[in-house]
């Protein structure tokens, strides 16, 4: 492909996304047991003010977040030998304003339920073994909790594979359409199935 026909179809591609745009948003469940999977060197703690400087770059606004965590999320740092290696986000309340404007919306979760809205991996662990463990131990610690299923939203359809091989399996799934830059159209009906897992 020339050069000149690629730059064409990257204006072009940038011109229909100005007019008209398409999200999907894959719903992902996992009923959680009594799975006792730990990995030496690894432990979790709270998430503590110290730690907006060390994960901002995965976050918007990790300042507000934590300020909201008093009564609504609850953070933790999951540590590699006592280094800060990733960081999880979840609530068993109602969470607002999930995805990015405008293609927003609001997730319950079911009863005895969590919804984990951000996992995020600093770049230097990405590819090593807690990229590979730290989700199956964290499923593990919300059971002794109490919960009893974690709830996802995938933005990425792509990442649906390795939550697959975590034991999640898709609910169902968020639909928006952008015309213009003024008209969305949401279907949101598949979140109503969360309520009922």
């Amino acid at each position: 492909m020339s050069k000149k026909k690629s730059l064409v179809q990257k204006i072009f591609s940038k011109l229909k996304r100005a007019f008209y745009y398409e999200v999907d948003v894959i719903l992902a469940a996992k009923h959680l047991h009594n799975e006792y999977h730990f990995f030496p060197g690894i432990a979790y703690r709270n998430f503590t003010k110290d730690d907006i400087s060390i994960f901002s770059s995965g976050f918007s606004d990790l300042t507000t977040l934590y300020n909201e965590s008093a009564d609504q999320y609850t953070g933790l740092v999951c540590e590699l030998y006592g280094k800060p290696a990733c960081c999880i986000w979840y609530t068993d309340k109602t969470k607002e304003n999930e995805g990015a404007h405008p293609f927003t919306f609001t997730v319950t979760p079911p009863p005895r339920g969590v919804y984990i809205f951000a996992n995020y991996v600093l770049p230097e662990f990405r590819g090593s073994k807690i990229f590979a463990s730290q989700p199956t131990m964290m499923l593990s610690m919300m059971y002794d909790i109490g919960f009893r299923i974690a709830v996802v939203a995938l933005f990425d359809p792509r990442i649906m594979n390795y939550y697959h091989k975590k034991g999640f399996f898709a609910v169902g799934k968020l639909h928006f359409k952008r015309y213009l830059s003024f008209f969305i159209k949401k279907d949101l009906s598949d979140l109503e199935r969360i309520c009922t897992l």
